[in-house]
């Protein structure tokens, strides 16, 4: 009698997607157009395996019944089935086996997933501040079970020390006690945290990585020292040398240490171009008829390293100032003959008695041009070729001895 063929409804409904698997799942299925279920007659097969009324995974009532899914290994896109396998109610009457129902494994299996680590992983940071990584779940981050591990100590979210905006997680080590001016060091972080899986039992990540914090602990370079040290010269003009460092130079700090003074930065016999420090030894008090006398001259500057500590150099050069040739170029106390600007990149305009004229020679004495007074120079020679930067010397002949000098900057 097609009047009694069961119906069968299952909860959850057949096609289900199950999303989590914990000791409360179940499937319940009702059984109507039927007579009382005969509880010996029920088998289960569940994955291979068959259940029957003796166990504890499976409950029989009147017309219904319900199967507690067993643990397992299962997987997100996996397909199981529940199948009668037998199935007689009480009078006999009806007999129903080998029907099944599929449902669906649309579980999130898989942990958070770190990624922007910055700076990277086993990176060299000068200054090692704070680090920050993006955590990315489809369930998102359960913000609350973010800690880091450092030192020796645990940070939360509760701690001023950790951030989260978006999906970025900020970790300020300073703020947990790193001292970055403690030299080169390798710093290692860990971190956990979960997923906020709120049906399901949340997956977990845990990592560690390094990053190695380094500290500028060289003092500056010095280089192109002119006079060039324990150079012999003819005529002491200006003293320059350059510096450079990774962090910049302290330009407040620069002294110099000449003929028993100190001359410090923001004095006039003291300026900078980019790289290049000038020193004015006749500013300073040096008679420029000097001859025949070793001269030393000591220079003190500082990196500009801003957090810690910076880095010093001090150090001391010796040149000799040779009378050969000197009363050519002998320089008097007053000069007659003025240059401005000076130092000058592409021309300086040179003063002194009208209609005069005023010879150009470098430090070496070479002849380089003739100038008409008042006048410009342009930094060529006579055959109009631009000569380098460097020290010249301004003479004019037919009047009172007259020697000044000018400095060219490229």
């Amino acid at each position: 009698d097609c009047n009694y063929t069961p119906t069968f409804n299952n909860s959850p409904a057949i096609g289900f997607l199950i999303n989590c698997f914990n000791d409360t799942l179940s499937i319940e299925v009702y059984i109507s157009n039927f007579g009382i279920i005969d509880p010996d007659s029920l088998s289960i097969k569940w994955e291979e395996s068959f259940y029957t009324h003796s166990s504890e995974l499976l409950e029989i009532r009147d017309t219904s019944f319900v199967f507690r899914v067993p643990p397992g290994i299962y997987h997100d896109g996996d397909t199981l089935s529940i199948c009668i396998d037998k199935l007689v109610d009480t009078e006999g009457y009806w007999r129903y086996d080998s029907i099944c129902w599929d449902y669906y494994i649309d579980i999130d299996e898989y942990p958070p997933e770190l990624s922007g680590f910055v700076p990277p992983i086993g990176e060299t940071v000068e200054m090692l501040d704070t680090i920050s990584l993006i955590a990315t779940d489809p369930s998102g981050i359960n913000t609350t079970t973010v800690q880091f591990h450092f030192a020796d100590s645990l940070f939360t979210l509760n701690d001023s020390c950790v951030r989260f905006l978006g999906d970025t997680i900020y970790f300020n080590l300073r703020c947990a006690g790193f001292d970055p001016c403690l030299g080169d060091t390798c710093v290692e972080i860990c971190l956990s945290l979960q997923d906020d899986n709120k049906d399901c039992t949340p997956t977990a990540v845990e990592t560690c990585w390094v990053v190695y914090s380094e500290v500028d602990d060289t003092p500056p370079f010095l280089s192109g020292f002119y006079p060039e040290i324990n150079d012999t010269i003819l005529i002491l003009d200006i003293i320059h040398l350059i510096a450079v460092d990774s962090s910049g130079i302290d330009f407040s700090s620069i002294e110099f240490s000449f003929m028993d003074s100190i001359i410090m930065w923001g004095d006039s016999c003291i300026w900078l171009i980019g790289d290049t420090i000038y020193f004015d030894p006749i500013c300073a008090g040096l008679n420029p008829g000097w001859v025949d006398t070793t001269l030393t001259v000591c220079v003190y500057l500082q990196d500009n390293v801003v957090e810690c500590s910076p880095n010093a150099i001090d150090t001391c050069w010796s040149f000799y100032l040779n009378s050969s040739g000197i009363d050519e170029v002998q320089l008097p106390t007053d000069f007659e003959i003025k240059a401005y600007p000076n130092p000058f990149n592409s021309r300086c305009y040179l003063s002194g008695p009208d209609g005069l004229k005023a010879d150009i020679f470098d430090v070496s004495g070479r002849f380089i041009k003739s100038i008409k007074l008042p006048g410009f120079w342009c930094g060529e020679n006579e055959k109009g070729e631009k000569v380098g930067s460097g020290i010249y010397f301004l003479r004019v002949e037919g009047c009172k001895p007259g020697i000044s000098r000018v400095l060219l900057l490229k």
